[in-house]
């Protein structure tokens, strides 16, 4: 094999390492995230939160987006309401979509912090840090409303500095 042909994909592995060192991470993370949650009982509020998915979830109807018994939007309940549909709308179901959402938000805030630092050690090490934060883990692997607008702010933001809202 021809050292020079290799080249190319050695200069996008090492330009991309902490991005795939990232993944990495977050992969092994959500794998041991999801052996101790599929296990767990109902959290605090998910149990109405599941409640209020498949009241969506059951015969949608715009009276009930007007008339739910929630302080928070209906935007996360109708997108977990969707995912219920297609996958199931068990506590385990709607977790493994909680797992997929926060996912996007950590890369999505990868990227973001990698833009504006010019850094992507910098985003690297931010990142971790709001993984591993105590509040995020929760909101990691439950079924809570926080991360699907975390992740929206952390696009807007991303549109906003980008100049492409």
């Amino acid at each position: 094999m021809n050292v020079n042909s290799t080249m190319p994909l050695v200069k996008t592995i090492n330009r991309y390492r902490w991005f795939f060192l990232c993944c990495l991470i977050l992969f092994l993370f959500d794998i041991v995230l999801w052996h101790f949650v599929r296990q767990m009982p109902y959290w605090g509020d998910e149990i109405h939160f599941v409640g209020t998915i498949q009241y969506f979830g059951h015969d949608f109807s715009w009276r009930k987006l007007v008339h739910y018994n929630e302080m928070s939007a209906p935007l996360p309940f109708l997108l977990y309401a969707g995912w219920g549909k297609v996958v199931g709308f068990e506590l385990n179901d709607l977790r493994l979509f909680s797992l997929v959402i926060s996912a996007v938000t950590y890369l999505a805030f990868f990227g973001f912090v990698a833009e504006s630092l010019k850094s992507q050690k910098a985003a690297f090490c931010c990142t971790l840090f709001l993984i591993f934060h105590p509040y995020m883990v929760g909101f990691s692997a439950l079924v809570f409303t926080d991360m699907l607008p975390i992740l929206a702010s952390i696009l807007v933001l991303y549109a906003m500095r980008s100049n492409q809202p």
